[in-house]
């Protein structure tokens, strides 16, 4: 099963069960939801349920188990939990940021 690694306001680390799509549906669902709203997933190695609030997340990475090692698939970052010029810098970004070319570049 692929894994996604959360990273929250205050750097916590939050590795959850499931694709990234299906994760990042779940935490925007949530922010578009009632007051105070969590996204409930599932804890990796723990199978714990957890609440996230989705204004304290600030990306979310999808992980590919690769021989044992975790690897970096895709970068999005949700508009919850980001204001001004980080909201900006993350829409540019697209994965131009991932390979360490800027985007537009080949």
């Amino acid at each position: 099963m692929t894994d996604t690694e959360l990273v929250l306001t205050g750097g916590e680390r939050l590795r959850v069960e499931g694709d990234a799509k299906r994760v990042e549906s779940a935490i925007v669902s949530a922010a578009r939801g009632s007051i105070l709203e969590l996204a409930w997933l599932t804890e990796s190695g723990t199978r714990r349920r957890v609440g996230i609030n989705p204004d304290r997340v600030l990306m979310i990475r999808a992980l590919d188990d690769v021989e044992g090692q975790s690897h970096a698939d895709l970068v999005t970052v949700p508009a919850s939990g980001l204001a001004g010029d980080d909201l900006d810098a993350g829409r540019s970004g697209g994965r131009g940021d991932l390979d360490g070319t800027e985007p537009g570049e080949d």
